[in-house]
């Protein structure tokens, strides 16, 4: 049971690192959008509810993580895995009915 409890922790640690390396960028590109699709995006990834509060959890960062990691696994540095890490966190979501092209 010791090693259950390690990996919680550990992913919490790699959750966490994920958030601060690309929360910033992340941010401003949800920022940088117009008022009414920057409402949107935010409540999509969690920011804040549908009326505009912001949400005391953030999303999960699993698509950035494992953005994070493929660059490791490559032998790259996570910092300059940033643009794909919110790439895949912010457009990496499909609603289920959305048809798939290609």
């Amino acid at each position: 049971m010791t090693t259950t409890r390690a990996a919680v922790r550990d992913l919490a640690q790699v959750l966490t690192e994920t958030r601060e390396l690309a929360g910033p960028a992340h941010r401003a590109v949800i920022d940088g959008l117009p008022a009414g699709i920057r409402h949107v995006a935010g409540y999509h990834v969690g920011w804040w509810d549908a009326e505009g509060r912001p949400c005391a959890w953030a999303g999960k960062a699993l698509r950035p993580a494992l953005a994070f990691a493929c660059a490791r696994a490559a032998g790259g540095d996570p910092a300059d895995a940033v643009p794909a890490a919110v790439a895949v966190g912010a457009y990496g979501r499909r609603p289920s009915r959305m048809p798939v092209h290609g």
